[in-house]
């Protein structure tokens, strides 16, 4: 549930700056933005973050994505929730997704559902009463029109799967390139070497396309894919497995027994504090020269100068 202190005060800082949001710079550097996301279909989300110095581009503390809602003449927020929140030091950084589940950039995990509304609730604060952004501003930019965010796509089905993709893409601390590439409706392919501990990008072919369609079309249980990992397996006898590894989204009513669990995106919340806890991804597995052997499960993963792989 929104906290009504912190909705007026994010009302505080669309006065100040108008409806597209803007930026604010104050005293040692440091600059306040407020960006509108249009996702298309009239859903808006805003992205406020605070940043310093020539690091702004690099560091974000804290970064908050929040879903909003405006009035009919767009004078007024009347809704707010806060969906994912990224604080970035030199040492690491914390990601909290909307179920409050919390990970590091060490590995270490941990479950809050108010954390999230507690913090946002707190930055309020810091923007409209404890820093001088609202009240003494060293400059401000206005901004005339929101961020076009519309090739998410109106599907009433696929907007909610693709959106979850992005969420657990971002907080795996997969690239931001690749979340914007999947949100345009492309795939990033990336190789595992096994033998020689290497992991890297290679172009997604037309092929590799044909086989993740046919996955997602073929499988025993629907789902969206939103990465592919693809490597090689070597036996003692020789023979070598080339598989194709995808991470995916789908509909998981089908294994909750509550529907208020699942409108309210708490299943798919567990989902992710799970992936984070136990280091493990759920994936469809290709196997190209035994079909038969393709399925469902979890593979151990890492994370890489903001590429995802699986382990073994």
């Amino acid at each position: 549930m929104k906290n009504e202190q912190s909705l007026e005060k994010l009302n505080m800082i669309f006065d100040k700056l108008g409806p597209h949001g803007g930026s604010i710079s104050i005293e040692n550097d440091w600059t306040f933005y407020c960006r509108v996301n249009d996702l298309g279909d009239g859903d808006l989300e805003a992205e406020l973050y605070s940043a310093e110095g020539e690091d702004e581009d690099a560091f974000k503390d804290p970064f908050f994505r929040v879903e909003i809602s405006f009035n009919e003449d767009r004078s007024r927020i009347t809704d707010y929730c806060p969906i994912e929140y990224l604080s970035q030091w030199w040492g690491g950084e914390l990601r909290i997704d909307p179920s409050g589940n919390a990970c590091d950039s060490a590995g270490n995990t941990d479950s809050d559902e108010n954390d999230l509304e507690e913090r946002f609730s707190s930055y309020m604060d810091t923007i409209t009463q404890i820093r001088p952004y609202l009240t003494e501003p060293k400059s401000e930019e206005r901004y005339e029109r929101d961020i076009d965010r519309t090739y998410l796509g109106s599907d009433k089905e696929l907007k909610p799967l693709k959106k979850e993709a992005m969420s657990r893409m971002r907080i795996l601390g997969v690239s931001e390139e690749d979340v914007d590439k999947f949100a345009k409706g492309e795939l990033t392919k990336i190789y595992v070497d096994h033998e020689n501990r290497k992991v890297r990008r290679e172009e997604f072919s037309p092929e590799d396309s044909e086989i993740v369609k046919k996955a997602e079309k073929e499988a025993a249980v629907p789902f969206m894919a939103y990465y592919l990992i693809v490597d090689t397996i070597t036996f003692p006898d020789g023979e070598t497995d080339t598989r194709y590894i995808i991470p995916y989204v789908r509909d998981e009513k089908r294994d909750s027994s509550s529907d208020e669990e699942y409108e309210a995106g708490r299943l798919w919340g567990r989902v992710r504090r799970d992936i984070l806890t136990y280091k493990a991804l759920p994936c469809y597995t290709v196997n190209l020269q035994h079909p038969e052997y393709s399925e469902f499960g979890e593979l151990p993963y890492r994370v890489l100068n903001g590429m995802l792989f699986t382990l073994g």
